[in-house]
């Protein structure tokens, strides 16, 4: 009633009125409905703003209770962890959450019941995936999901049943439990049923068959190749380029082995003249969209992107850092590294999402990845990856700089520091400060990257990182704030893991 009050008031009473819907409603609550319509506005909006306040009155249940969760061979975590993710929750630590669900789940412990609907809702609006979810709200959690109807639904579905006659939200529930428990069951049911999918059921389901792939899937997917939509075709010919030895796979590798070729030294690249039939149904030759580069050379792009990155290794006997120099310094270093971050990303490969940050930094001028393509590589790679890349370029580049190709790198960086990088980093920062550097400059970037450390660094030296700060300095005012906060993060971090740890 409300929302169609602010309509017509922003309308006007005289070019929008009430639906007959809301003229009942109002009469049976007492507003004469008779009076000008500007009174009725006003008298709405008096009406149901306290009713709002003062919100709705319950149903009575009047079922049967549900028997209550079986918990007995699960322990809650203790008062003291319940009040530090109750300030997390209310966000006055809010980017400590990832690091408490994760020590939570070492200690194999839940949260209170109390608290399980917020932290329910926070992970869900969150993305969080349902193992990741399962594995701290315990048996009480999922008692609590099946009893909320926007909860359960979110719920795995094992009842194979649901596959005929589920709905499709259902339907993709029951084949995604399947996949993973069953994979070869979830596949010839969804074989059974494929000629009545529609197109996108269909690309749905083929999703779903990334988890567990085998070479057992490539002659179903093989005839997908042949369907009539493209999307599918597509979504088929992206699973099969994923099963490294693939009929697929050997046909785009052919192909690649007529567009690059090493010699001497030298990487030399021929595009592709033309398209053809074969290549179509394996999903090359479709429209790509690449900055300042032609048809051809999308075409070549392509067929990068669908082979594994380590295709490239054994074609070349080269490390991954060395055949990304040498497409660096081709004439066409910008369609072959697009071409390569693409398959790094969709074959998530460690090795080469490492390499890839490592050219990135050095070569920042021109091919400095942004925003979510490098938070994408830096969470391929692991804490011990980043912190021996950070550890080399600190030393390098000053982080604290505009310019500095380590900023992107920092800005979303989720790795724990190891106590040698925590110091370097913070050594750089007490550095600017005592320099006065940029007095009346824009210090955002670097309190940024201040604020993302304090939830990364490592707290066990945070005596020795006090020490050393230039409070004399000219700028000490713009950071004395920040500093503080950083402290007291670390603090929070370190009674907050001692907690979770007993």
């Amino acid at each position: 009633m409300l929302r169609e009050a602010a309509k017509i008031a922003l309308a006007g009473t005289d070019r929008a009125d009430f639906s007959a819907a809301a003229v009942a409603k109002a009469e049976a609550d007492g507003i004469d409905i008779d009076a000008d319509s500007t009174q009725i506005l006003l008298e709405i909006a008096a009406l149901y703003t306290q009713k709002a306040k003062a919100g709705r009155v319950l149903q009575i249940y009047s079922e049967e209770l549900p028997p209550p969760a079986d918990d007995a061979d699960e322990y809650v975590c203790s008062d003291d962890s319940a009040y530090h993710l109750r300030q997390i929750l209310e966000g006055k630590f809010r980017f400590a959450l990832p690091e408490f669900i994760r020590h939570l789940t070492r200690s194999k412990k839940q949260l209170p019941p109390e608290m399980l609907p917020d932290i329910i809702e926070n992970r869900l609006h969150a993305g969080d995936s349902w193992d990741t979810l399962r594995k701290i709200i315990g048996k009480r959690g999922i008692w609590l999901m099946r009893r909320n109807p926007e909860w359960h639904k979110l719920l795995p579905l094992d009842d194979p049943a649901l596959w005929a006659d589920g709905n499709p939200a259902e339907r993709l529930s029951v084949l995604r439990h399947l996949r993973r428990t069953y994979p070869e069951l979830a596949a010839e049911m969804l074989q059974t049923s494929w000629p009545r999918e529609t197109a996108r059921h269909k690309v749905s389901f083929l999703e779903i068959l990334a988890d567990n792939l085998t070479t057992g899937d490539e002659p179903f997917l093989e005839k997908c190749l042949d369907e009539k939509s493209a999307e599918v075709r597509k979504t088929a010919a992206a699973l099969l380029s994923a099963l490294p030895d693939s009929r697929l796979t050997r046909r785009t590798a052919a192909r690649a082995r007529e567009l690059l070729t090493y010699s001497a030294g030298k990487m030399i690249v021929k595009l592709p003249e033309s398209s053809d039939s074969a290549g179509l149904r394996d999903g090359l030759f479709a429209p790509l969209k690449i900055p300042q580069q032609g048809l051809r050379a999308a075409w070549a792009a392509q067929i990068i992107t669908y082979l594994p990155p380590r295709h490239w290794e054994e074609e070349f006997g080269l490390k991954p850092l060395e055949i990304l120099e040498k497409f660096f310094a081709t004439d066409y270093a910008r369609l072959l590294l697009y071409a390569v971050l693409t398959a790094v990303k969709r074959y998530e490969n460690a090795a080469w999402a490492e390499a890839y940050l490592r050219l990135s930094i050095e070569k920042h001028l021109d091919f400095r990845p942004e925003g979510e393509v490098i938070s994408r590589l830096l969470d391929m790679i692991s804490d011990q990856q980043f912190n021996q890349l950070l550890g080399k370029y600190i030393k390098q580049y000053d982080l604290t700089l505009n310019d500095s190709p380590l900023q992107p790198f920092m800005r979303h960086a989720g790795h724990s520091l190891t106590a040698d990088n925590t110091v370097a980093v913070i050594d750089s920062y007490k550095k600017m400060i005592a320099e006065g550097r940029n007095a009346y400059g824009n210090y955002s970037e670097q309190k940024e990257i201040l604020r993302q450390l304090a939830y990364t660094a490592d707290f066990n030296v945070a005596e020795q990182l006090k020490k050393g700060w230039d409070i004399n300095s000219r700028i000490w005012r713009v950071w004395a704030e920040e500093t503080e906060k950083f402290f007291r993060v670390l603090q929070f971090r370190k009674i907050m893991t001692e907690g979770l740890s007993v």
